[in-house]
Order: structure tokens, then C-alpha cells, then sequence
């Protein structure tokens, strides 16, 4: 989806979002049954027409957003594919509690100037925050990172937990 479809989606809630991606799920698993299932696991682009369509439909892209709300949550939502948050801007708190990255998040560059929570998130995919700025504390206890973590130039200016986060491939 594009960034203004992304938007309109999460506006109408968990609910609805959760409901899309586990339709987004479905679809894949019926590709994968059927043999249509054709990914190029470093560009994350389709290698057929039916692998691209879902792609361009199970992709999120907030890049460059500036979320003015006081809070954001995305608490318990599902991400069925990538998610790009690159130079996204969190004015308030910005919750992750719970949720789940089916692939590859990017935060990259990304402004998080309050509170920051990633409790008990699971990252299937790479997860970078690479330059990214956190203001108030940056909270990622009990996150499991499945696939590598990049933190490279991230600056934290509060405390940042990691209480029982675990890594299963390389964390920088």
C-alpha cells in the first residue's frame, strides 16, 4: 500500500487493520500452496505477477509522516509484510506493545520525541532503527528480534531497556 492508503487503513483501527493483514496472510499461504509463491529474498520484490500485487497490497509505508497525535499505537497490530517508517516523526508516544512484523521494519532516521515502547514485539524480519533518535525512553523488554537488529547511529537521550530481548542473528 502506499502511505496514503497505510494512513486511511490504521484510522480505522486495530480491528480493521488486523482483520486486513490476516487476509493478507491468507493470500500468501494460498500462493505458497499453490507454487505461485516467488520472492527475491533481498529486494523483497515479487518475481512474478501474482507474488507483486501482494506484496504491493501486504506492504506498509508511513516514510516521512509526522504522527502529531498525542499518542500512537500500534499496540497488537499485525504487519503482514515490510513496514517503512523511514524518517518518520512520533510527536508523542509511540507504542509497539505486542505487535508483529511478518518481514523487514524500517525506522530508519526515524524521530521518536517521547516515550517509546516495543514490549513483547516480534521482529520476523530485519529491524533497523539506523540513525534513529529517541528523546524520551526507549523501552524493547521481552522483544524477540528474529532476524538482525540495526541500531547503528541511533541516539538515545533517556534510558533504553532490553530486559529479556532476544537476539537470534547479528545486532549492531
Amino acid at each position: 500500500m502506499n502511505k496514503d492508503e497505510s494512513l486511511a487503513l490504521y484510522a480505522k483501527g486495530k480491528e480493521a487493520w488486523n482483520i486486513w493483514a490476516n487476509e493478507m496472510l491468507a493470500k500468501k499461504a494460498k500462493l505458497e500452496e499453490n507454487g505461485e509463491w516467488q520472492i527475491n529474498i533481498f529486494s523483497k520484490e515479487g518475481l512474478n505477477s501474482a507474488t507483486k500485487d501482494w506484496v504491493a497490497q501486504a506492504s506498509v509505508d508511513f516514510s516521512g509522516h509526522v504522527f502529531e497525535v498525542v499518542d500512537i499505537d500500534f499496540s497488537n497490530f499485525i504487519f503482514p509484510y515490510c513496514a517503512n517508517y523511514k524518517s518518520a516523526k512520533f510527536s508523542g508516544e509511540a507504542k509497539f506493545n505486542e505487535a508483529t512484523f511478518s518481514d523487514n521494519v524500517w525506522f530508519i532516521n526515524a524521530t521518536f520525541c517521547r516515550a517509546t515502547e516495543f514490549m513483547y514485539t516480534t521482529f520476523s524480519g530485519d529491524a533497523e532503527f539506523n540513525d534513529a533518535t529517541f528523546s524520551g525512553y526507549a523501552e524493547f523488554s521481552k522483544t524477540k528480534f528474529n532476524g538482525e537488529a540495526g541500531y547503528n547511529s541511533a541516539k538515545f537521550s533517556s534510558e533504553a531497556k532490553f530486559n529479556g530481548a532476544t537476539f537470534s542473528r547479528e545486532a549492531w
